[in-house]
């Protein structure tokens, strides 16, 4: 008997000197979903966690592992096992009348995360009215800049009268900007606008 007792010992060491390590993680995480400026719950968002992964200086993919929805104050969880190691993961969120949440960060794995807020911009839109109401001649000139502009952004001519609506970030300051020319004469203008979340700011430029 104690032969093979010297035997099987051996085997025993070997065998777990040969067992595989762990291979898997888990993501453990909660938090809420919030609208920018205001800090108010976004109910029925859509969370993601999202599984990135490739081969150094080579093609990268992602995909989807898992996904939730945000209950009547914001709030999300996530408890998800045997994901690989190897890999990278991230959170995104989106909801009706929000810009996506863009991700800079990746998830910090195999151990709980709470209060992982993600802000998400809502939609405005600002309804811009444009017109030359004192032309001089056919070269007078408008450049439109990024809040109010259009396409094309420069017009060109005495009979320049428009109607057009731009979507743009809720609950932000934001710049903006327009210049004019007539008789080779520039003019240039700017407004800080702020308009609140998922509203309509009527804007004229009256050149």
């Amino acid at each position: 008997m104690n032969k093979y007792l010297v035997l099987f010992v051996p085997l025993l060491l070997i065998l777990a000197h040969c067992r595989k390590p762990d291979k898997t993680t888990y993501i453990k995480t909660s938090g809420k979903v919030l609208e920018f400026g205001s800090n108010k719950p976004i109910k029925n968002a859509k969370v993601g966690i999202y599984e990135e992964g490739g081969e150094f200086l080579g093609s990268t993919w992602t995909k989807l592992v898992d996904t939730t929805r945000t209950d009547a104050n914001g709030f999300y969880h996530f408890d998800k096992g045997d994901l690989d190691k190897g890999s990278s993961f991230f959170i995104s969120a989106a909801a009706d009348k929000y810009y996506t949440y863009d991700p800079n960060n990746y998830l910090i794995t195999g151990q709980e995360v709470t209060n992982l807020n993600i802000v998400l911009d809502p939609f405005a839109w600002i309804k811009v009215h444009v017109k030359n109401v004192n032309p001089f001649d056919d070269r007078d000139s408008l450049i439109l800049g990024n809040v109010v502009g259009h396409i094309p952004n420069i017009l060109v001519g005495k009979n320049i009268e428009l109607n057009y609506i731009n979507k743009v970030f809720g609950n932000r300051d934001m710049r903006a900007g327009w210049s004019f020319s007539k008789n080779n004469n520039w003019i240039f203008k700017a407004d800080t606008l702020n308009i609140p979340a998922h509203d309509t700011l009527n804007y004229e430029i009256l050149y």
